[in-house]
């Protein structure tokens, strides 16, 4: 079965699943806690100081998971800052400090070509300093140290790194951070300032030609804040309805994946996996009906095809004219994303289905 499985699109595949954006962490108490947790100090190094942390640290959380965020001054104004990612598809949202206080987010803004929202923020503590120019003010090399709800356990660590990469909307550190982390702060030590908020990680293969260049297998990356040039006023209900969107259109495409990598394997686990999507489910009965009773070569073939043609339709049946777009950024790029997969998933099919039918004929 492997041939009908599209190995280029399977491939597309792998390459985005190595690249993870913390949408939610599974924690099981995501509500943050009653007492202030403690900042797990690990160096006795020059940082910020631990009371401004206190009161600028955040803990986010949703009855759909936890992330972090910080209080920064932006623009003579402060606010409350962290991943657009970490907001997408929460009901509801509950922001509290370290100092135990919570805060009421106010009117939010979503950054173009940053995945990053800022909500305003009313009689807050104490914020953070932003780099205004980290490509002048960083260099390659120094020291970082990031402070957030690691895997969403409402206890804020302490990871420290470098800076390893630094780019026109991005920078890139080997801080240690991990899920719960994202909307944590990267904080420059020499400047004791922002300079980017923990935003993701890329997971790359190894091979011959960057075995000795210093490129790591897992790579972080953070998103600048001194180069955010155009903001989106955020509409919280579109935001999540979009956020919905996106999200279903990302479980069907790892489903597929799933689906033909337990296939490969001749696993039964694909039977189970296509019971729980629909339209997976839809597809697998329409070609089991036909091959539940002894049948020609031809007429499996038949069946066979029939199959491949209908998970074609159906990896193009979110992006068919005059379906919903995203217009907020970062769900957009997400849904352009899934757009270049299903393409290929698309065009793998319609090869394979090609070549059946020249065989056939």
């Amino acid at each position: 079965m492997r041939d009908v499985a599209g190995v280029r699109g399977r491939e597309l595949l792998l390459a985005l699943g190595l690249c993870v954006a913390f949408w939610k962490t599974d924690a099981e108490e995501t509500s943050a806690p009653s007492e202030s947790p403690a900042i797990q100090d690990k160096s006795a190094a020059a940082v910020p100081s631990s009371q401004g942390l206190q009161e600028a640290l955040l803990i986010v959380s949703s009855k759909e998971g936890a992330g972090s965020g910080f209080i920064a001054r932006m623009n003579d104004a402060n606010y409350l800052i962290t991943n657009a990612h970490v907001i997408a598809g929460a009901s509801s949202l509950q922001t509290k400090a370290l100092s135990g206080q919570t805060l009421t987010p106010g009117k939010g803004r979503l950054a173009v070509d940053h995945d990053l929202v800022a909500f305003e923020a009313e009689n807050v503590p104490l914020s953070l300093d932003i780099a205004t120019d980290v490509g002048k003010q960083v260099s390659i090399g120094d020291e970082v140290v990031i402070y957030g709800n690691s895997l969403g356990a409402s206890v804020v660590t302490e990871l420290r790194g470098k800076v390893t990469g630094i780019g026109p909307n991005e920078i890139e550190v080997d801080a240690p951070f991990v899920p719960g982390n994202s909307g944590s702060p990267i904080i420059h030590i020499k400047s004791g300032k922002v300079i980017g908020i923990a935003s993701y990680i890329r997971t790359e293969k190894g091979d011959k030609l960057t075995k000795d260049s210093g490129i790591k297998e897992v790579r972080r990356f953070g998103y600048r804040l001194d180069t955010i040039t155009q903001w989106q006023d955020l509409n919280w209900p579109v935001f999540q309805r979009e956020a919905a969107i996106v999200q279903g259109i990302e479980e069907f495409t790892d489903d597929y994946a799933a689906f033909w990598e337990y296939v490969d394997k001749k696993d039964p686990s694909a039977m189970e996996l296509g019971s729980r999507n629909h339209r997976l489910q839809r597809q697998i009965r329409n070609f089991q009906s036909g091959i539940n009773r002894k049948i020609s070569d031809a007429d499996f073939h038949k069946a066979l095809t029939g199959f491949l043609k209908g998970l074609r339709n159906e990896s193009q049946q979110e992006f068919l004219p005059g379906r919903p777009v995203p217009q907020y950024w970062f769900l957009k790029k997400k849904w352009s994303e899934q757009k270049q997969v299903r393409e290929e998933i698309s065009k793998d099919l319609g090869q394979d289905i090609q070549e059946r039918q020249t065989r056939a004929n």
